[in-house]
């Protein structure tokens, strides 16, 4: 803490001190300490998607979710292409059963990150969620390249289900089942 607040000592424009300050103060469990930090530097800098990135997370930590999704909204404005903040937008969206947003936010994450299973398995679900089985057995799909789950698989038998494809939803849930999924209600489909 002491060099981040020495650092904004000696230059009290020095944004890296401030976000890496606010982080501090997020790991640590102060997240009110954080957003007053943060707050009073985005009037100074309202431009910048850092700051908002940051102040997004202490709203994020301190359960604030409406916040959070203002904060992490702002900070795409500025810089729509902001590394992390689309998955974090669609968690939040998620959790607020917004889930065409978060399925768009999904599908920017997984743009940004093609390589992170868990992005594709997150859409895979959203797009089940939204009645769009054809798309969740490919994101699905996607997700099981990279990493397969017993999760992911039981997502695919259910996209599978939806699309009355018995077959191959049994074929996805017994994988599941061999990866150790102990879920009751994909059992009754698997003899």
């Amino acid at each position: 803490f002491r060099y981040y607040k020495k650092a904004l000592e000696l230059d009290n424009k020095n944004l890296t001190a401030v976000f890496n300050l606010a982080g501090m103060y997020i790991t640590n469990r102060n997240e009110q300490a954080a957003i007053q930090l943060l707050t009073t530097y985005i009037e100074r800098s309202p431009k910048d998607a850092g700051l908002y990135a940051r102040l997004g997370d202490a709203y994020f930590a301190s359960k604030d979710i409406d916040k959070a999704i203002t904060t992490y909204e702002r900070c795409l404005k500025l810089s729509p292409n902001y590394v992390g903040i689309a998955a974090k937008l669609g968690t939040l969206y998620s959790i607020h059963n917004r889930f065409v947003d978060a399925e768009r936010m999904f599908q920017a994450a997984s743009k940004q990150d093609p390589k992170n299973a868990q992005m594709f398995a997150n859409l895979s679900s959203l797009y089940l969620a939204n009645g769009k089985p054809d798309q969740a057995i490919s994101a699905a799909k996607s997700a099981l390249q990279i990493k397969p789950t017993s999760d992911v698989y039981v997502t695919l038998g259910n996209a599978y289900h939806q699309m009355n494809d018995s077959k191959n939803a049994v074929i996805a849930y017994q994988r599941a089942i061999d990866l150790g999924s102990t879920d009751p209600d994909i059992k009754k489909y698997v003899k």
